[in-house]
């Protein structure tokens, strides 16, 4: 009988590190993007804008399972996102904002020394060190469970009625839980089939950027990892994917180019895929409730 050596340990051991230091991205990413498709009057509907971008991030945390490179990552991408984010405004007839929002700058320039600041910057001095000492595999990991330990025990346990501790300062607001409409729930009658034909030139303009985003993917990624890949299995797979995604509920999902670079800096492959993957399902499962009617309604 033969025994995994040591070797074969410690890769399995970077690979999940790594997975899960992609998860906790690709979650990260899928609230930023859920946030701008559904913002404004939309925000609403945000829990299901929630629903389908964790459902994007979890099928795409999969794509390197199946493609010519391991530790590609696919998922929620800008591109395809802001296209979309249009599609629900035109369709909604809500006003576009154009304005940035100001009031995080005038809170800033009202208390410039705030605690929060310099303890950030400080976190960035010390990650920079621990990833040059330790490596991005073990040292990302430690980082975020570190600091994750220290702010909550400063915070919480040190000062709690102080008005610098206070949780608003430190921490999102909690999100409540998902209204999740499963798909197959939904009602298709003549009037949605009639909307969706004429949202058909939207559909081809998210199609077409995200083609043009694996392309650019992967000539990116190409100088990045020092390899020459084929475009056409890449295409072939999204398409596939796609498909699955969308079924689930979830959209156009794309490689990214950054959430990839550290899959391989991190020596991720193809245990990640599943890490990462598990940690969008879980999220999803842990924070949503399913609908018991097939129409949608406000979350």
């Amino acid at each position: 009988m033969i025994k995994p050596s040591q070797q074969e340990f410690e890769r399995l051991a970077q690979q999940l590190s790594s997975g899960l230091i992609l998860g906790l991205i690709q979650v990260i990413f899928a609230v930023s993007y859920a946030a701008l498709m559904f913002s404004g009057r939309l925000s609403s509907y945000m829990a299901y804008a929630m629903t389908a971008t964790l459902i994007t991030a979890a099928a795409g945390g999969l794509y390197g399972l199946f493609s010519q490179e391991p530790t590609f990552v696919s998922g929620p991408e800008s591109g395809t996102t802001s296209v979309l984010a249009g599609v629900m405004i035109g369709l909604a007839a809500v006003p576009a904002s154009t304005t940035p929002p100001l009031h995080g700058i005038a809170s800033l320039l009202e208390q410039p020394w705030r605690a929060e600041l310099a303890v950030g910057v400080l976190l960035v001095i010390v990650l920079r060190w621990m990833n040059k000492r330790l490596g991005p595999a073990p040292g990302i990991p430690l980082f975020v469970l570190l600091t994750t330990l220290l702010v909550n025990l400063a915070v919480r346990q040190l000062c709690p009625d102080a008005p610098a501790c206070s949780l608003d300062r430190w921490f999102f607001p909690p999100f409540g839980r998902f209204e999740w409409l499963p798909p197959w729930k939904l009602e298709l009658d003549s009037g949605m089939a009639l909307e969706l034909l004429r949202l058909l030139p939207s559909f081809l303009a998210v199609a077409f950027v995200g083609t043009l985003t694996v392309l650019l993917s992967l000539s990116s990624l190409e100088l990045t990892y020092r390899s020459d890949y084929r475009l056409e299995p890449a295409l072939r797979l999204h398409g596939p994917m796609t498909l699955f995604t969308a079924a689930l509920g979830g959209y156009l999902c794309v490689i990214s180019i950054g959430r990839s670079t550290m899959c391989h800096q991190t020596r991720g492959g193809r245990w990640s895929c599943l890490v990462i993957a598990g940690v969008c399902v879980a999220v999803l499962f842990a924070r949503s409730r399913s609908i018991p009617g097939g129409r949608a309604a406000p979350a």
